[in-house]
């Protein structure tokens, strides 16, 4: 079985087509992205992800055209393409789906079908709790434009709606925001149909958007089970629960990432070591291994990413003596549910400028973090309550 055979037929929009359509046929299809075409030339993706980031107030009025920056660029993968590299894709760049070729014509690959060539070996002797994590979550109280706020400043694709005591009420993803663009509504009191909904006043408990209806696991469910009522149901997120409790949440992207290689449970791709010494490497990836340790207590890390660039000789730090030395410039990225955030740093030692760029990381998801819990204060210092 290769690519091609797992492919799906995409929902096929133009350039010249107007958002509103757009949105439209997304939610009516319960999609989350459409393939863009020009005339027949395969274009990119659209997501509703980008869509809702965008903030576009007036759909109808917009092209597909004057969204460009938010068209994802992919170039389409052979269907013989290696299976650890369309999983390696997937992961680093946050793909939902990716397109393949067949026989002249492109079709959509999702992260949900990719399960289907993942080896039962992968997944042997897994449980939902050795995979689950513990999702973006809003109150029943919450307005819609809470709601719309996360997805904006977040990576995530789905929230879980929770009420006193962390009991599971619904689920909401990207998919569900976009009947705000296209619900109308129509009060008792006689107003107009056809007005918008007021996302600062409806509340998610409105169910206008909530889905009630989810795919559930218990936290001692075999992860082959998990993947099979996956696929079975076509859902790609699944709630972990017990006594009606959320414990956490699974998504094919954890599946995945047993495929490929990882730290501590996270995804990472080292780039431009593979020359260094074995026990350099090791020192490098206790390093990494240690910075996750501690940012895994505070985030949820979809994946890292370190790249290494050399540059022989040079001046030393005195600025006046040339020396044969290597520099090595490391850049550093952490793609999480709080977002993405991005440092360097350089030294003569590989470790020393491992060491710094892990660390102006955990500096920037701490102060994000920090941030976060201030604006969380009321306006008297107390806290909110998180339920």
């Amino acid at each position: 079985m290769n690519l091609a055979d797992i492919g799906e037929e995409p929902l096929r929009f133009d350039l010249g087509e107007n958002l509103s359509h757009v949105i439209s046929k997304l939610y009516s299809e319960k999609r989350a992205e459409g393939f863009v075409f020009d005339k027949n030339q395969f274009v990119g993706i659209i997501s509703a992800k980008d869509i809702i980031r965008k903030g576009v107030s007036n759909p109808k009025k917009v092209k597909l055209a004057n969204l460009d920056t938010s068209i994802k660029r992919i170039r389409p993968f052979e269907p013989d393409t290696p299976l650890k590299d369309v999983i390696h894709s997937f992961l680093i760049n946050n793909y939902r789906c990716v397109p393949v070729k067949r026989n002249g014509e492109i079709l959509s690959l999702d992260k949900l079908n990719v399960l289907k060539l993942v080896a039962t070996d992968s997944v042997k002797g897994k449980r939902a709790s050795d995979l689950m994590f513990f999702p973006e979550c809003v109150s029943l109280s919450d307005p819609i434009s809470v709601v719309k706020s996360i997805f904006r400043s977040s990576n995530t694709y789905r929230l879980a709606v929770v009420s006193s005591g962390n009991k599971i009420e619904g689920v909401v993803d990207d998919v569900d925001l976009l009947k705000g663009f296209v619900e109308k509504t129509k009060s008792s009191r006689g107003e107009k149909s056809g007005e918008k909904i007021k996302e600062g006043d409806v509340p998610i408990s409105s169910h206008l958007l909530m889905q009630g209806s989810y795919l559930s696991v218990s936290p001692q469910t075999e992860l082959k089970y998990v993947i099979k009522s996956m696929l079975e149901k076509k859902q790609d997120t699944v709630v972990v629960e017990e006594d009606n409790r959320l414990l956490g949440m699974i998504t094919p992207r954890e599946i995945l990432k047993l495929v490929g290689p990882e730290i501590g449970g996270i995804y990472v791709t080292v780039s431009g070591i593979q020359d260094e010494d074995d026990f350099i490497q090791s020192v490098v990836d206790s390093e990494i291994r240690s910075s996750i340790r501690k940012l895994g207590k505070i985030i949820h890390i979809h994946y890292m990413t370190l790249n290494v660039k050399k540059r022989a000789g040079g001046k030393s730090s005195d600025y006046k003596v040339k020396t044969k030395r290597t520099n090595y410039t490391i850049n550093g990225k952490i793609v999480s549910n709080k977002g993405a955030f991005f440092a360097n740093d350089n030294s003569w030692d590989l470790t020393k400028a491992t060491h710094g760029a892990l660390k102006k990381l955990e500096k920037e998801v701490l102060k994000k973090v920090g941030k976060e819990r201030v604006y969380d204060r009321g306006p008297h210092g107390e806290d909110k309550v998180h339920l």
